[in-house]
């Protein structure tokens, strides 16, 4: 099984946050779903938190394995129970979610292959990379805001190699300019 860690260093997420979910179990009074930015921890949507209209059919409004983007209700941090609801996330919100995932989702994947080329084995060491290096920025510039930052210097690396290799070689051998543009972009990371 691959090492991960969670996106963030925070264990639970604020409430007011849009977060986003993979829905595992149904049951009469609610949804049991995964957060997927917070190592997979276990929250709950109640059945009166999926939709402001009358709900027909709850198979309608959630499925079993897919994800879905919610606002978190309430935390209780000593007993790790989360309140989630549907009916709360505003489009706008779920759009900035659904972004902002993308881009953690990047750096994340960023760090594990660090930590492959680290010969990383546990979850620690991973979770140990991330605090000194995508943590360490959210500390530094305010939270998440390292998701940006890592994922537009990546960028960066892969457009600068794409002008050195011309036109011609990426296009042709794209996986190679990738793999050129992260090997430099994890190298860069290391320093820090």
């Amino acid at each position: 099984m691959p090492i991960q860690c969670r996106f963030y260093e925070d264990l639970f997420p604020e409430v007011g946050d849009v977060v986003l979910v993979t829905v595992k179990v149904i049951q009469s009074m609610g949804s049991y779903v995964e957060l997927l930015e917070y190592k997979n921890i276990g929250g709950m949507i109640l059945h009166s938190e999926l939709s402001r209209r009358r709900i027909r059919s709850i198979s309608k409004l959630v499925r079993i394995g897919s994800n879905t983007e919610v606002t978190v209700v309430r935390v209780d941090s000593a007993k790790g129970y989360i309140d989630l609801s549907k009916r709360r996330a505003s489009a706008e919100e779920i759009a900035k979610c659904k972004e902002r995932f993308a881009k953690a989702k990047a750096v994340n994947q960023i760090l594990r292959n660090v930590a492959e080329k680290l010969d990383y084995k546990t979850d620690e060491q991973l979770e140990e990379l991330c605090r000194k290096t995508a943590w360490y920025f959210d500390r530094k510039t305010g939270r998440r805001a390292v998701n940006i930052v890592l994922t537009d210097l990546y960028l960066l690396f892969h457009s600068q190699i794409y002008t050195a290799y011309g036109t011609k070689t990426c296009s042709s051998n794209k996986h190679c300019c990738r793999r050129i543009a992260r090997e430099t972009f994890l190298s860069s990371c290391l320093v820090f």
